[in-house]
């Protein structure tokens, strides 16, 4: 008892958890006991919020305290042990509470403490006792104590202590999930916890929540960064503060977290248990959580299509307790959406639905939604109907924080704050700085640094870092402490083997993990562990040993209906992240695949042929891979990332290889097999082809830079389109540079995601195409019909690209960056170009009738001879454009910055330029009859022989600033009189610069 709390009581009026004493209970006898016994266990059994007090010392009239308190006579009459002891077999079940003794102003005092009850029953009396009989149910009613026996109030009790054993069950569920926090060491830490080396994150607020206002502040920016911490930003959230004012969404109460894997979203729901439990333990019948990962759920259908009761059925069968009006109120933690996305091979539009039917669902209830996700999520469909954030990069400082607090536990690592500042601030080292701000790869990282500078280079890849990380974590286990004595007689290869085999058999179960059996039986069936080892299987040891060495767990994984008591596979063998399985399935495939095409025969000591030589037979090893599941992109990243690592000898070889192979394959259309056992559990034949199709594609198109394949197939088309429907259904990237694709009809095809990097497009047809996130570099589009396409935030360096005479007509073009790109010629008719970089860009005759182009910058762009007639060009930059010839009747370039232009010969009939800066502009030869030329800026501008029939569109004091009117006609005969007396050097045919 504090004083700050002991002077609060005093505050107070004796009620249904609050009693004053003047001294302490007479213990004389059992009567006199059973007064102390009766008090507690009525402030027990009665429903409340809060703790209870007995305060001993302080005397009250009516239940008001008197003050100052007198205090007890004695100090400390009886211990709590004697207390204790006397309570303990009077009532079942027996009452928790303390008793302290304190003194304050220096009298004494003792508090007795009935904490909230941790029991599903109220405590009965269970023998006679003083005043007490047995069975006897005491509550506290207002200020006195009663012995219920109405029906009604016993129910209220009952009700109460139901109540009560569901704050237990949550509180038990709660603390475990908090406990993973700081009660587990990570990555086969010896002591270490998450804890230990976490670090805040920082965040970014998608532009589309933003305030309208605002958004053009963020226009160009897809995530606005944040300066407060991420855990700040969801504490304020949770607590319903006003986050940001600038923020405007339709639901509020769900945030969609994005981030990549390895930085530290799942990290972040740990922390946040486990500040929500510190904080809200006491409330979490008010403020409960609940944690679910996606992976978990099995009824995917059922949770599209109805997300809250499916997710609500789930958390029954984890804790029972929980009913809907927790469930309504509570704070939901869905993590990993887009683990269902990869392992239920679910569509965008499948994801968006479930999205969508969460976010309408949860509109109008007190439940607040945290979801996260890998960028699986088309948050472009989502616009703002709720707050999407991404967890940011780790900065520098982050970097250095996180590593002092991981050589607190390994001094003997190499990496140093110096080299990390080195390896964020110098070029050179750029391979190596993407590779240390996420978490994951930093730790992973420090983990295997040597600092030695030759060394550094090892680094370039993330593929060569978890291949030293595997290295060197299976060389620890044969170094001088050896092996461990359950895997002696298992070398380092046939190791990397099996972890290539595990990794593999978790991608293609489409989980995570694998239950103990089935692990057991690929052990068995693939022959991958010795005879003795295999022993130790039944007793766990070498399991153990196993895991110790490829930084995987031993995880509970089946929910608690599914669990029968001798159900071994309860227990699933996971790798502590989902990127160490991702790189080892990866180089699973590569090694079958390599090994696989290019192994040859020997006789007598010489090379006689490859093993495989028939079509069917490399089939089998690519529909053995990439068949049964789709490939995802984090793999096929990592797949690249080894595929660059291999010398370029063997990478030539085995793309020759499969180049011979490849319109052998396109002949069965690479289908493999076809029966009904193959339809279950991989998906349809046809869908298994395709699958396998890309993964061939994939390999082949990354073994030798800017060879063409395409060019060479007589069906082009059998190929192109299966791979492109593919890869807009599994999120993947569609590698077709340098790929020969003329003449080939693209109409109103999908190109998000393709990488178009030097590709022949010459002629193609792209008619209503969206080429947003394609990779164009270096394309070659002359001649091409790109009318009606789409393309969105295109900033890459689009130099290379050649556009000439390209067909763009009804596109729609928004923040694209085409600066100084040859678009001779070009057909803009009717297109919509937002936000777009068009400075310095060459547009020499090209159409742009009725184009829209707003806030584009077209600085110093030649548009000689264009056509830009009924085009809406306000607010456009134009300074220093050359506009000569162009064809602007009727023209909007209202606002625009038309300063240093040259607008010679332009034909500006019935153009409106109001409020344009003309400044300096040549207008020489234009003809402006009937132009709108109200309050715009006309100094230094040249008029000579220019068509000035426009009155009463311009004015005097606007003529008086400009450089010559010399030979200008169509003036109004009042101003040009005006202008002719006071500035009549105008009209002279040579005046000065």
């Amino acid at each position: 008892m504090d004083a700050a709390l002991f002077e609060k009581l005093l505050s107070q009026t004796e009620s249904e958890t609050l009693d004053f004493k003047r001294e302490f209970y007479s213990l004389a006898n059992d009567m006199a006991k059973s007064e102390l016994v009766k008090d507690i266990l009525s402030f027990y059994n009665t429903p409340r919020t809060a703790n209870a007090y007995i305060i001993i010392g302080v005397e009250d009239k009516n239940g008001v305290p008197v003050l100052p308190p007198v205090g007890m006579k004695d100090k400390a009459p009886y211990d709590e042990a004697t207390i204790q002891e006397m309570v303990k077999d009077k009532a079942s079940p027996c009452p928790v509470f303390s008793l302290a003794y304190f003194d304050d102003d220096g009298k004494h005092f003792a508090a007795i403490t009935i904490p909230l009850p941790l029991t599903d029953k109220p405590a009965r009396v269970v023998k006679d006792f003083g005043k007490l009989k047995q069975n006897e149910l005491w509550c506290r009613v207002g200020s006195s104590s009663k012995n219920m026996v109405a029906v009604d109030d016993l129910r209220r009790v009952e009700d109460y202590f139901a109540e009560r054993k569901t704050y237990v069950q949550l509180q038990a569920y709660t603390e475990k999930l908090a406990a993973d926090y700081a009660g587990k060491t990570i990555m086969q830490e010896d002591k270490m916890t998450l804890a230990d080396v976490y670090i805040e994150p920082m965040f970014g607020v998608y532009k589309e929540c933003w305030k309208k206002d605002e958004k053009e502040q963020y226009f160009h920016k897809l995530f606005t960064e944040q300066k407060e911490t991420l855990h700040l930003f969801i504490n304020e959230w949770v607590q319903n503060r006003q986050i940001n004012t600038n923020i405007n969404v339709i639901n509020g109460n769900v945030i969609l977290l994005l981030g990549n894997p390895g930085q530290g979203k799942t990290s972040l729901c740990k922390r946040l248990l486990h500040d929500y439990f510190s904080k809200y333990s006491e409330q979490l019948l008010e403020k409960p959580i609940f944690r679910i990962q996606f992976r978990n759920l099995t009824d995917v259908e059922r949770l599209i299509a109805n997300p809250l009761p499916i997710l609500f059925d789930h958390l029954k069968s984890i804790v029972p307790e929980v009913d809907r009006n927790l469930f309504n109120k509570s704070l939901l933690v869905l993590d990993g959406l887009d683990e269902l996305m990869i392992t239920e091979r679910l569509t965008y539009n499948s994801i968006d639905q479930f999205c969508r039917n969460l976010l309408r669902s949860a509109e109008n209830m007190e439940m607040k939604i945290l979801i996260t996700s890998r960028y699986h999520v088309d948050i472009e469909k989502l616009k703002n109907d709720c707050l999407v954030l991404n967890i940011s990069l780790l900065t520098l400082q982050q970097q250095q924080d996180w590593l002092q607090k991981y050589q607190k536990f390994h001094p003997e690592c190499e990496l140093t704050l110096d080299l990390l500042e080195r390896f964020n601030k110098n070029y050179e080292y750029k391979h190596i700085s993407e590779l240390i701000d996420q978490p994951i790869l930093l730790h992973m990282l420090a983990s295997t640094f040597t600092g030695k500078d030759e060394d550094i280079a090892q680094y370039a890849n993330r593929a060569k870092v978890y291949d030293n990380l595997f290295t060197q974590l299976i060389e620890r286990k044969w170094a001088k402490e050896r092996q461990i004595e359950a895997l002696k007689g298992l070398n380092q290869k046939d190791m990397r083997r099996l972890l290539q085999e595990v990794a593999m058999a978790i991608f293609l179960s489409g989980r995570e993990y694998l239950h103990k059996t089935e692990l057991e039986a690929l052990i068995t069936e693939k022959k991958l562990l010795q005879n003795a080892v295999n022993l130790q299987l039944q007793q766990g040891s070498a399991l153990k040993g196993l895991m110790m060495a490829a930084y995987m767990q031993e995880t509970e994984k089946l929910s608690a209906e599914e669990k029968t008591p001798d159900d071994l596979s309860n227990y699933g063998i996971e790798f502590l992240h989902k990127s160490l399985q991702e790189y080892l399935t990866a180089e699973k495939m590569w090694t079958e695949v390599l090994v696989g095409l290019t192994k040859t025969k020997k006789q007598g000591g010489y090379e006689i042929g490859y093993e495989i030589n028939m079509p069917d037979e490399v089939l089998k090893i690519f529909h053995n891979l990439f068949g049964m599941r789709a490939l995802t992109k984090e793999i096929a990243a990592a797949l690249r990332q080894i595929i660059a690592l291999q010398p370029q000898e063997a990478r030539t070889k085995l793309a020759d290889r499969m180049e011979h192979f490849l319109p052998l394959l396109l002949q069965h259309d690479f289908l493999y097999e076809y029966s009904s056992s193959s339809i279950k559990p991989y998906g349809y034949p046809i869908n298994m082809a395709i699958q396998t199709c890309y993964g061939f594609w994939w390999i082949l198109t990354h073994l030798v830079e800017k060879r063409d394949y395409l060019g060479k197939l007589e069906s082009r088309e059998r190929l192109l389109f299966p791979i492109l429907n593919f890869a807009q259904t599994h999120d993947c990237i569609v590698p077709f540079s340098y790929q020969n694709l003329r003449s080939i009809n693209f109409t109103g095809v999908n190109f998000t995601g393709v990488d178009l990097t030097g590709a022949n497009l010459i002629g193609v047809d792209l008619t209503g195409a969206n080429l947003t996130g394609a990779n164009l570099t270096g394309t070659n589009l002359a001649g091409a019909n790109l009318s009606h396409v789409i393309l969105k935030d295109f900033n890459i360096d689009i130099h290379s690209v050649i556009l000439i005479e390209v067909n763009l007509a009804g596109a729609y073009l928004l923040n694209v960056n085409l600066s100084g790109v040859d678009l001779t010629c070009a057909n803009f008719n009717h297109a919509n170009l937002i936000g777009l970089n068009l400075s310095n860009t060459t547009l020499n005759g090209a159409k742009l009738e009725d184009a829209t182009f707003r806030e584009s910058n077209l600085s110093g762009a030649d548009l000689n001879n264009a056509i830009l007639c009924r085009s809406n060009l306000i607010y456009c930059n134009l300074s220093c454009a050359n506009l000569s010839h162009a064809n602007l009747a009727y023209a909007n370039l209202s606002n625009c910055d038309l300063s240093h232009a040259n607008l010679s010969h332009a034909n500006l009939v019935y153009a409106n330029l109001s409020n344009s800066n003309l400044s300096h502009a040549n207008l020489s030869h234009a003809n402006l009859e009937n132009a709108n030329l109200s309050n715009c800026d006309l100094s230094h501008a040249n008029l000579s022989e220019s068509n000035l029939k426009i009155y009463p569109y311009i004015g005097y004091k606007q003529l008086a600033k400009v450089k010559t009117l010399y030979g200008c006609k169509g003036l109004h005969h009042k101003i040009h009189n005006q202008l002719l007396g006071n500035f009549a050097n105008l009209f002279e045919e040579n005046i000065g610069p």
